[in-house]
């Protein structure tokens, strides 16, 4: 009996720390449905990539702050698939992007958590100064020496994915009209 025990408290704490998960996810990402209203609705749009193929684990969240005007709410979620990066709903102002993380395998099955840098403006952060569509860059995770135990890493900018491939992406998902002709819009300025 007790194996039985121990089997079900087992499943009582996976089950705990799914629904937490669960509703983590909801509440970082805002409950939001991106691209299902019209562009004038949804706010700016904020996409990139980052190629986590040689982190420790793969890249499930990431998260931004609004530093500019500062407000107790300005915490922001992404989707993220296949490293792609997104989120519509972004008002006006300053942002630094804060952590992203994901569940490592390789390390026993743990979720890791990777800081960005707390001070200066990083070339990832946005300045979003009207509604638009806005893309923060393509980054590959690359490891960097540390001592026994600890992880630390850059981000080091790169050509591919680029904005048009990472918005035709997007283009594939389920779009509100005005969505669709917004990014079609932008990449023919891109290609001008």
């Amino acid at each position: 009996m007790e194996a039985t025990s121990e089997n079900s408290n087992h499943y009582r704490i996976k089950i705990i720390l799914t629904a937490f998960l669960l509703l983590f996810g909801l509440t970082s990402c805002g409950g939001f449905k991106a691209f299902q209203k019209p562009f004038e609705e949804e706010g700016s749009l904020v996409f990139g990539y980052i190629d986590t193929k040689d982190a420790p684990s793969d890249f499930r969240w990431i998260t931004m702050k609004q530093i500019n005007p500062d407000t107790p709410t300005g915490k922001y979620g992404f989707f993220v698939e296949k490293d792609l990066f997104y989120r519509t709903y972004v008002p006006n102002g300053l942002f630094k992007f804060h952590e992203f993380g994901g569940y490592s395998y390789r390390m026993g099955g743990i979720d890791l958590t990777y800081a960005f840098p707390l001070q200066g403006k990083q070339e990832i952060d946005p300045v979003i100064k009207k509604q638009g569509i806005h893309y923060v860059g393509s980054y590959k995770y690359v490891k960097e020496k540390a001592p026994l135990l600890e992880l630390r890493y850059s981000l080091k900018r790169i050509n591919k994915p680029s904005e048009i491939e990472l918005l035709r992406r997007i283009l594939q998902k389920k779009t509100h009209p005005s969505w669709k002709n917004r990014i079609e819009q932008r990449i023919k300025e891109i290609n001008q």
